[in-house]
C-alpha cells in the first residue's frame, strides 16, 4: 500500500491538537500551596504524604491558609502546614 504524498503546493494536512475542558471554578493544583480533604475537613501542603493518598474528587485547592480555617477545615497533623 502507497499512501499519497502530503507535502507540496495545494496538499493540506490535519493535524491533531487535544483540547482539554476549562473551569474556571478550579485553581490549577501546580500553583496552589494547600489541599484541602472535602470528605474530612483536613488540609494539607502540596506533596504531604496524606495529600499524595487523597481521591482527586475529594480535593479542593487553596492558596490562602486563614481561607480554609475559615472554612472550619482543621491542618494536617502528619505536614503541619
Amino acid at each position: 500500500i502507497v499512501l499519497p504524498a502530503t507535502t507540496g503546493p495545494g496538499s493540506s494536512t490535519k493535524s491533531f491538537q487535544p483540547t482539554l475542558p476549562v473551569n474556571q471554578d478550579i485553581q490549577n493544583p501546580i500553583s496552589t500551596t494547600y489541599v484541602g480533604n472535602a470528605r474530612t475537613g483536613v488540609f494539607h501542603r502540596s506533596g504531604c504524604r496524606a495529600e499524595r493518598r487523597m481521591s482527586e474528587s475529594n480535593r479542593i485547592y487553596f492558596d490562602n491558609r486563614d481561607e480554609l480555617i475559615n472554612r472550619g477545615f482543621r491542618p494536617c497533623l502528619i505536614c503541619k502546614p
